[in-house]
This record gives structure tokens, C-alpha cells and sequence, in this order.
């Protein structure tokens, strides 16, 4: 929910998890989207704040981003500041990988951005919004080649960014009456059609 207004009424609601909370499987997929949020026209919202919808401005690169399963990871941490501001800092982390230089091209792009927001399909079938506030840069990346048959040789960036929220969640479906009949797996495909739609290539 938002944050209230003037920063010091708290109004606690009843926590009562679904089984599909209470079950959810963690992990990350092996794919995210990015784009800068410069480039993001509009953002639709529900009245919860869950994200339904972008539209792009004329021009704008919305990219997918393809590696491995169990590499990719999202945390997301309190930053509370000395005024008793709570914020959240987001963290994505990134395991890009390259063979041709036009891939090293565009992972050095990385290095430079300063309002990334990347949506992240998890293995729960929800699709969580990392960045969408004020936009993620890279704090820590690191590349190379170890010496041994089988060492890393991949590019691991860290996208970290203070939002005023948890990262939103992203759906183009309609909530059914009781959350027990949602089929989220058939959901799931109809926001990554939907996001995939939007790449530009």
C-alpha cells in the first residue's frame, strides 16, 4: 500500500497470507526485462498499486535480457536515514554473458545507466517491477576469466537504487473474485506475451 501522506500515521491491516503466500516458490527466471525510465511514457496502476500496464515513448529500447536459471537474484533491504525516513533499497543482481564483441558492447552500456528498471519474472509466476520509482545504477560489477576449465568467465553486475517502496508487482490480468481461482501460471503467460511485445528488438 502507499506510504501515508504525512510520514507518521501507521495503520497496520490484518496479514493473513493465502496458501499460494504461504507456498510461493522463491528464485528468479532465467530471463528479465530492462529499460530506462527515461524511456517509460506511462505507467497504468491498480488501485492496490499493482502495476497494469506501460506504454514506451517513440524511440524508447525495452530489451530482454536471456542467461541461465539460479543466477539471477533480487534483494531489496530498509534504509531508514537519520530523520526516520523509511526507504527500500533495491537490489537486482545481474549474471550477463557475452561471446561476441557486440555483447560486450551493450553489457558496457550497463556500466552507465542511472535509471534502470527491470521487471523480473520469478518462478512463482509473479512478475516483480525492481527500480520503478526513481530507477536503479550500477553499484558493483565485475568480469573476466579464471584459469581452470569451467571458471567464470561471465559479467556479474549489481543494480542497486533507494525507492520509496517495495518493488511492485506487474500484471496485465485482472484479479478473479477469490485469489484461490486464479490460474497465475496462465496469467503468466498472458504479462510475458505482453512484455515481450514491447522488446525492440
Amino acid at each position: 500500500m502507499a506510504t501515508p501522506a504525512n510520514g507518521c500515521v501507521v495503520n497496520l491491516s490484518s496479514m493473513l497470507p493465502t496458501c499460494r503466500a504461504l507456498t510461493s516458490p522463491a528464485g528468479v527466471r532465467e530471463f528479465h526485462y530492462a529499460v530506462r525510465k527515461s524511456d517509460i511514457a506511462s505507467i497504468a496502476r491498480a488501485a492496490d498499486d499493482t502495476v497494469t500496464g506501460l506504454t514506451l515513448k517513440t524511440g524508447a529500447r525495452f530489451i530482454k535480457i536471456v542467461g541461465r536459471k539460479f543466477q539471477n537474484s533480487g534483494t531489496v533491504e530498509i534504509a531508514r536515514n537519520a530523520t526516520g525516513k523509511t526507504n527500500f533499497k533495491q537490489i537486482f543482481n545481474a549474471r550477463l554473458y557475452a561471446r561476441i564483441q557486440s555483447e560486450r558492447n551493450a553489457i558496457q552500456q550497463f556500466a552507465y545507466v542511472e535509471d534502470l528498471v527491470i521487471l523480473s519474472p520469478n518462478n512463482d509466476d509473479q512478475i516483480e517491477i525492481y527500480g520503478l520509482g526513481i530507477g536503479l545504477a550500477p553499484q558493483s560489477g565485475k568480469g573476466g576469466t579464471g584459469v581452470k576449465l569451467g571458471d567464470d568467465n561471465t559479467f556479474l553486475f549489481a543494480f542497486e537504487g533507494v525507492e520509496p517502496a517495495l518493488p511492485p508487482l506487474f500484471t496485465t490480468v485482472a484479479p478473479a473474485t477469490a485469489p484461490a481461482v486464479n490460474d497465475e501460471a496462465a496469467d503468466q503467460l498472458a504479462n510475458l506475451a505482453y512484455l515481450d511485445a514491447l522488446v525492440s528488438f
